[in-house]
């Protein structure tokens, strides 16, 4: 695992500047996150090729094995599920974390849970403290570091009048749910996914929040500010394997990407 302490951080850094080139097949950029704990910090990469996908890319013995097909198609981190649906999506499991961390690619975690005709009205401030419940709930088990973020997909059209009529009342109550270290022992913080108005106004309201442009309005509106930003669907495969993914991109800052090994 990439940890170091503040006084070898100089020397880790021209190791890395001078290696960076052959991680991935591109440039990336690094820089120490403060992690909190016995003054340690992890080395995080910025800036970098990703994707999210609803399928489990590892399973325990190998039996469904795409890592491969993410790493040879430079994709640094991979955006995973925390939830299962049935026919929709694969939850994350903790062999499918170690092996994704094995492998030296990061994860970004995300819930969801939605019929797919639900809109803005859909997003209470009832089903905010439900959702993140059940995501500090599945990512605590799921052995997600602390004071990482999740986050929490409103997959549906919203304007600035559908935030301010509906969602910021979810956001509101996800927000003061996690901000309680009653409920959120380990620290969890707050990420949005959605559309430009969506990650725009909890922007505005949670300043700290992480934001993630849905593909659908990545080029609709004019916000600038997000963490990673999604693409339009594709097929990415490597040696007779294939794997559906968004494709994303990070923005050059640290994004919520995560790791575990034990």
């Amino acid at each position: 695992k990439k940890i170091c302490t503040a006084s070898n951080w100089p020397i880790i850094r021209t190791i890395i500047s001078q290696r960076s080139e052959h991680i991935y097949g591109t440039n990336i950029k690094w820089s120490l996150y403060d992690k909190g704990e016995n003054q340690l910090w992890e080395l995080v990469p910025l800036g970098i090729s990703g994707c999210d996908t609803v399928s489990g890319v590892y399973k325990f013995g190998g039996d469904v094995n795409k890592i491969p097909v993410l790493t040879n198609n430079d994709k640094a981190f991979v955006a995973r599920y925390l939830n299962e649906a049935i026919g929709a999506r694969d939850g994350l499991t903790v062999s499918e974390a170690k092996a994704i961390s094995n492998a030296g690619m990061y994860m970004v975690s995300l819930y969801e849970d939605q019929p797919l005709t639900a809109n803005a009205s859909h997003f209470t401030a009832s089903k905010g403290t439900t959702d993140v419940s059940n995501a500090v709930t599945l990512a605590t088990a799921l052995g997600q570091p602390s004071n990482t973020p999740i986050y929490f997909c409103v997959d549906c059209w919203v304007d600035s009048g559908d935030y301010q009529s509906y969602v910021a009342n979810y956001v509101r109550a996800i927000n003061s749910w996690l901000d309680s270290s009653a409920n959120n022992p380990k620290g969890y913080q707050m990420g949005l996914y959605g559309s430009p108005a969506l990650c725009a106004g909890a922007k505005e309201d949670y300043p700290n929040c992480y934001t993630f442009l849905a593909n659908a309005w990545a080029t609709t509106g004019t916000f600038t500010d997000w963490d990673i930003k999604q693409s339009l669907p594709t097929t990415i495969s490597y040696n007779g394997s294939s794997l559906s993914v968004d494709p994303n991109v990070s923005a050059d800052r640290y994004f919520g990407q995560w790791q575990i090994f034990n």
